[in-house]
């Protein structure tokens, strides 16, 4: 059986549903240590703090600090990708190329959906309509990637 070569267009568009579900677990994650660091202040409130080390060596502020440093910088990361990828999309030569290509693959439309928001553009286009812009957007796409690949690997 032949395995089907991806296309890096669609491959590189499609990052924005897994940086959306990153992004979610990132911030889901951030809450959750926010409300460790809450029960960890109530528990420490009137502790006392004598004794000759660096009281905060090894507790749990030191590991929460790090947890939170790690999911701030995996949320970023997450939002810039989707920026790139916007970035790329805004980079169409064709308007209608370009909408099309924002609704399916940064606001994650369906087909339906996609038609809809397009008919509240006075952009009215037949399933088949749709499908062949999308598809023409993509060799647009393609055109443009490899032009920004020839110029990076020229450089």
């Amino acid at each position: 059986m032949t395995e089907k070569k991806q296309d890096p267009v669609r491959a590189f568009l499609g990052t924005v549903r897994e940086a959306r579900v990153e992004e979610a677990r990132c911030r889901r994650k951030l809450q959750e240590i926010d409300a460790q660091c809450r029960t960890v202040t109530a528990s420490l409130n009137g502790m006392p703090h004598g004794g000759s080390g660096d009281p905060h060596k090894d507790s749990p502020w030191a590991a929460l600090a790090d947890q939170r440093r790690q999911h701030e910088a995996l949320l970023a990361a997450a939002v810039r990708q989707e920026m790139k990828v916007e970035r790329f999309i805004a980079r169409m030569r064709t308007d209608s190329y370009r909408i099309i290509l924002k609704l399916r693959y940064v606001d994650l439309l369906g087909w339906p959906r996609i038609q809809e928001q397009l008919e509240q553009q006075s952009l009215n286009y037949s399933d088949r309509q749709i499908y062949r812009l999308h598809g023409e957007a993509l060799q647009e796409a393609r055109q443009i990637w490899a032009e920004l690949h020839r110029e990076e690997t020229a450089s």
